[in-house]
């Protein structure tokens, strides 16, 4: 079903676009099935003289506004400087960062969150031309798996766990700790990770399997880190608060084998008592044994908080800590920061429940991990302009 972009004026567009043209800024809210068309003035003609517009798509919640550009007729010019048609895939009013384009190729794209901006801008002297963009809405793509040692655990499947990164020493190239790509700024890790390993010397290491060979995926990078956002209250002993963002100083690029991990806003009041949960890592397999060069996957039973307090004799344990144990199962050193990913069963998609924190040696104790639904609202005060999938 065919829809038009429908007008809504937005107060303060005029201060927005500056020399823009009143009756020119749309707004529609998408809805699932639906396409809807965006085009130049007076399509199929030709338009003429000075332009500026702007169209704001916003997707429902748990999908993604998706453009395609069929009929590109724009004006030629170097860098696009004149006749321009913007894209802000990051959902940006003012175009910061957008794509632009020109010219008569086709294309493609896809916002990052929920929503989508697309402008059209063009000179007094511009000799006209036209475009037809059709927007659509499309499922969020976090927490997909490809398919269907950590201590007891098995090697995942290449790309098995798209939303796996490593923060790297950059100087020694060991991987230290895990992390979790939870957008294309940031990744989350836990907080004591980042005590030994300063962001000047780390690197964000994403879509990696075998860490011995590059042969095996081509989506492997290995991001620099601009910095690191720890949680004002963390406190190493006794642990709390253990969770830190990791900011790339280059966006992550998503691919089949790089993607990020749901996050669990619908999960609020979920306890995951009794839940299975998935751990990864290339983490030592035993205590004080060899590390992993493969990634290593293992189920985890979701335990009583008070197993952790009883078994790990600590009464530090508090309702921010996820307590998971099973004998002869679990993630030992170098897993930490790490995720503990649960599968919903309603969509089949992998939501983050928790971030590996502490234990006793591996796979003989319940070990506490950073309970994620616990930190949602950090992460989002601490990413701002990020649109989650919910």
């Amino acid at each position: 079903m065919k829809d038009t972009l429908q007008a809504v004026v937005v107060l303060g567009y005029i201060v927005t676009l500056v020399g823009g043209q009143a009756g020119c800024d749309y707004r529609q809210n998408l809805q699932p099935g639906r396409s809807y068309d965006v085009f130049s003035p007076g399509f199929p003609n030709s338009y003429r003289g000075a332009h500026n517009c702007r169209w704001t798509a916003v997707a429902p919640t748990g999908m993604v506004p998706h453009i395609h550009c069929s009929n590109m007729n724009l004006p030629t010019s170097r860098n696009c400087v004149n006749d321009q048609l913007l894209i802000s895939v990051d959902g940006r009013a003012n175009f910061a960062g957008a794509a632009v384009f020109c010219g008569n190729t086709p294309f493609t794209n896809e916002a990052r969150g929920r929503t989508l901006v697309v402008g059209f801008r063009t000179p007094r002297t511009s000799l006209g031309g036209r475009f037809l963009c059709s927007i659509t809405s499309r499922p969020c793509q976090c927490g997909q798996r490809r398919s269907t040692r950590i201590v007891g655990g098995t090697e995942a499947a290449v790309h098995e766990f798209p939303m796996m990164a490593g923060l790297v020493d950059t100087r020694t190239r060991i991987v230290t700790c895990g992390a979790t790509i939870i957008s294309h700024t940031h990744a989350v890790t836990a907080a004591h990770c980042t005590r030994t390993l300063p962001a000047n010397r780390a690197g964000l290491l994403v879509g990696e399997h075998d860490l011995s060979t590059g042969i095996e995926t081509s989506h492997t990078r290995l991001l620099t880190v601009a910095r690191y956002i720890v949680h004002g209250g963390f406190v190493n002993n006794p642990s709390r608060n253990d969770i830190a963002l990791v900011q790339p100083s280059t966006n992550i690029i998503f691919s089949p084998g790089v993607a990020p991990v749901c996050l669990p806003f619908d999960q609020s009041t979920n306890t995951f008592l009794g839940a299975l949960v998935v751990a990864t890592g290339w983490g030592t397999l035993d205590f004080g044994g060899p590390t992993s060069n493969r990634l290593m996957r293992v189920t985890l039973n979701v335990v009583a908080n008070s197993i952790c307090t009883s078994r790990l004799n600590n009464p530090n344990i508090l309702p921010s800590h996820l307590c998971t144990f099973t004998p002869g199962r679990d993630t030992c050193q170098q897993d930490s920061g790490g995720p503990l990913m649960w599968n919903n069963p309603r969509n089949n998609r992998l939501y983050l429940a928790g971030i590996a924190s502490f234990g006793i040696e591996c796979g003989t104790h319940p070990s506490a991990n950073t309970r994620l639904t616990s930190f949602l609202t950090w992460i989002q005060q601490n990413t701002p302009g990020i649109d989650y999938c919910r």
